[in-house]
C-alpha cells in the first residue's frame, strides 16, 4: 500500500500515508458500537452509499455509490454558460435524481434547486454546489456489513463527505479541506459517543518523524526528527511540516462546539505497547475516550495523568517529543471530540483542514520553531470561517393561511429557491419542519440552518380573519346598515364600554376602539366591513356592514 498525499503537487513526495474518521459510542444497554479504519488491510468498517431511515442498506445501493464525484468549479461554470453537462453533473448524488436506479429520497449532495421543486434534475437547470475550485464528494456508511476492522457493533450511521481545495495565494494554496456530516439513520440512541480523526503522518521519509498536538488550535502535526529528511522519499534539507486542524468541531449536546477532548500519538506496535496500534473495538474506544490501549490513564513524561500527549511546542521545552528523549520514528496521531449523544435521526458535523508548509525555521539540529507553521494554520482557519457558507444561498417563499377569529387554524408552508441540502427548519414557537399548522394569529420567525453553522432567518405574520361561521348575530344589532356617513349605532344602550374590532372585506384587522354607543368608519372608503363586538361577559357579536357613498 502506497502513501497518497503528495505535497507539494508534482514533487513525488508524500506527507501522509493514510487517515480515517473513528466513531465509538454506547447504546442503551451499554453495548459498544465502533467504526474506524487504519489501512483497510485487515478489514473494513465503512461501506459505500447511503442507508435507509431504518438504518440498513443493500448491495445494489452500495454498488451504485461505490465511487466518488469529482468536479472543478469550471465544470459548473461551463454548464451554466450553456455547454453540455459532464457526467458528474448528470449523476450528482442529490435528492430525487432519476439517474439512480435506487431513487434518492433523502438529502445527500448539496445542489442549487433552480425551480424549487425539491428534486435534482440538471435538465431543469439544477446544478451541484461544491466548495473550492475543485471538490470530491462521496457517501458512505457503517451498516453495509460486519465491522471486520475494529470488530465493533454497527451504528447505522450515514456519512456525507466533501474534500475540496482552492487556487489561492499563500498557505491556502497548499491546503485541503474536509467536511463531514454524520446522520444516525438507526432507531437507536448512542451515548458517550466520541468522534475522532486518525492520521498516519509519514512526512517524506517515514522513519524519522516526530508528532505533537496544539490543543488550543485543535491541531495534530508532524515535523522532522532531525535536520535532514532522508532521500529518495524525503524532503532533504528543505524540511516541511504538516498539520490536521479541526476548523469546525462536532457539536456537543448543548449545541456548542466541542473542544479537543483528547489527543494522542500511536506507534506501529500491535501488542504490548500502551500506545500501540489498536486491534479490537474496545482498544479503539479507549483511545477515543483519552485512555491508553489497555484502558489505563495516560501519563506524561513526568508521570502525570494527561488527556493530551506532547501538547507543547518543540521550541518552548515542556512536553514535546523533541524535548523528552523520544527517538524519531514513525508515529500516528488521533484527536477525539465529545462526548456527544446521537439520538435517532440526529445529525452532527465537523470540518478540518490539512495544512502543509515549508520554512527554514524547521531546519537545524535543535527543536524547531513552529510559530510560522502556527501562523499558517491561523490564516487557513480564518479563510475557512470566511468561506464555510459559500454553498448556503437560500431564498425562502412562504404560503400563509391566516387564523380565523377565536380559532388556532393558521398555517405556514415553506418552499426554497436556491441551495438545497441537509437543512434544519426551526420556528420561534418551538416547531420544526418546513410546514407548520395549528397557529394563532401572530408573528413567526423561521431559522433555516445547515450543520456547519450557516443560517438565515425570515419572519411571517399570521393574521386574524373573520370566518364564515362567525357571521351570526347574538346579543345586539347595529344600525343603520348600510350607512352613508360611516357612523353605526347599537340598537340598545350599553351599560359599559365594549371593545370593537373592525376588519376589511379580506378579513384583515384594520381598527380597534372602545365605545358604548357609536362606531365610526368615516376614515375608510366605501365597501363592506366586519365588526366584532366583545362584551365584558365574554359574549361576542359579529356583524357585516356596508358603507356607501
Amino acid at each position: 500500500m502506497d502513501a497518497g498525499y503528495e505535497a507539494p503537487k508534482g514533487s513525488g513526495i508524500n506527507a501522509i500515508f493514510s487517515g480515517s474518521i473513528w466513531i465509538g459510542g454506547l447504546d442503551s444497554g451499554n453495548t459498544l458500537s465502533m467504526a474506524g479504519h487504519l489501512y483497510r488491510q485487515g478489514g473494513v468498517d465503512f461501506f459505500a452509499g447511503p442507508v435507509s431511515d431504518s438504518g440498513v442498506t443493500n448491495t445494489a445501493v452500495c454498488n451504485e455509490f461505490d465511487r466518488v464525484w469529482k468536479l472543478d468549479a469550471s465544470d459548473i461554470e461551463n454548464f451554466l454558460a450553456g455547454q453540455a453537462a459532464v457526467e458528474e453533473i448528470i449523476s450528482w448524488p442529490a435528492k430525487g435524481n432519476s439517474y439512480f436506479i435506487n431513487t434518492i429520497s433523502n438529502d445527500l449532495a448539496p445542489f442549487y434547486d433552480e425551480n424549487g421543486d425539491g428534486s435534482y434534475n440538471h435538465e431543469d437547470g439544477d446544478y451541484p454546489l461544491i466548495k473550492g475550485d475543485q471538490a470530491v464528494f462521496w457517501v458512505f456508511n457503517d451498516a453495509g456489513n460486519l465491522h471486520t476492522e475494529t470488530g465493533g457493533g454497527q451504528f447505522g450511521i450515514e456519512v456525507h463527505a466533501m474534500a475540496y481545495s482552492f487556487i489561492d495565494s499563500g498557505h491556502v494554496n497548499n491546503t485541503t479541506f474536509y467536511d463531514y456530516t454524520l446522520i444516525n439513520r438507526s432507531d437507536r440512541e448512542y451515548h458517550d459517543t466520541y468522534i475522532g480523526v486518525f492520521t498516519d503522518i509519514d512526512l517524506g521519509e517515514a522513519s524519522d518523524d516526530f508528532v505533537g498536538f496544539d490543543v488550543d488550535r485543535k491541531m495534530a502535526y508532524g515535523y522532522n526528527g532531525d535536520a535532514f529528511d532522508d532521500l529518495p522519499n524525503g524532503y532533504g534539507a528543505d524540511l516541511a511540516m504538516i498539520g490536521i486542524q479541526m476548523n469546525k468541531a462536532p457539536y456537543l449536546d448543548n449545541g456548542a462546539e466541542s473542544e479537543m477532548h483528547n489527543s494522542t500519538h500511536l506507534t506501529s506496535t500491535f501488542f504490548g505497547d500502551p500506545y500501540g496500534t489498536p486491534s479490537i473495538s474496545f482498544e479503539y474506544y479507549n483511545f477515543l475516550k483519552g485512555l491508553d490501549e489497555f484502558g489505563s490513564p495516560r501519563l506524561s513524561s513526568q508521570g502525570d495523568t494527561v488527556l493530551h500527549t506532547y501538547p507543547d511546542s518543540p521550541n518552548e521545552g515542556g512536553e514535546s517529543m523533541c524535548n523528552t528523549g523520544i527517538n524519531a520514528g514513525e508515529y500516528k496521531t488521533l484527536m477525539s471530540f465529545g462526548p456527544v449523544t446521537l439520538s435517532a435521526g440526529d445529525k452532527n458535523s465537523f470540518s478540518y483542514s490539512v495544512v502543509w508548509a515549508r520554512d527554514s525555521s524547521f531546519n537545524g539540529s535543535g527543536c524547531p520553531d513552529i510559530s510560522m507553521f502556527q501562523d499558517a494554520a491561523d490564516s487557513v482557519d480564518q479563510f475557512y470561517n470566511h468561506n464555510k457558507c459559500s454553498t448556503f444561498d437560500v431564498s425562502t417563499n412562504g404560503i400563509v393561511k391566516d387564523s380565523e377569529v377565536g380559532q388556532n387554524n393558521g398555517s405556514i408552508d415553506i418552499s426554497l429557491i436556491g441551495s438545497s441540502g441537509n437543512y434544519d427548519y426551526s420556528w420561534s414557537g418551538g416547531q420544526k419542519g418546513d410546514s407548520i399548522g395549528g397557529l394563532a394569529s401572530g408573528s413567526y420567525t423561521l431559522t433555516i440552518s445547515d450543520v456547519f453553522g450557516c443560517s438565515v432567518e425570515k419572519s411571517f405574520t399570521v393574521s386574524e380573519v373573520v370566518g364564515i361561521s362567525d357571521f351570526e348575530l347574538r346579543n345586539i344589532s347595529i344600525y343603520p346598515n348600510p350607512s352613508t356617513d360611516g357612523l353605526y349605532y347599537f340598537d340598545k344602550a350599553m351599560d359599559e364600554k365594549v371593545t370593537v374590532e373592525v376588519f376589511d372585506a379580506l378579513g384583515q384587522h384594520i381598527k380597534t376602539q372602545m365605545t358604548s354607543k357609536q362606531i365610526s368608519l368615516q376614515e375608510f372608503t366605501s365597501g363592506y366591513f366586519f365588526i366584532k363586538v366583545k362584551m365584558s361577559s365574554r359574549e361576542t357579536s359579529l356583524h357585516k356592514v356596508l358603507k356607501t357613498e
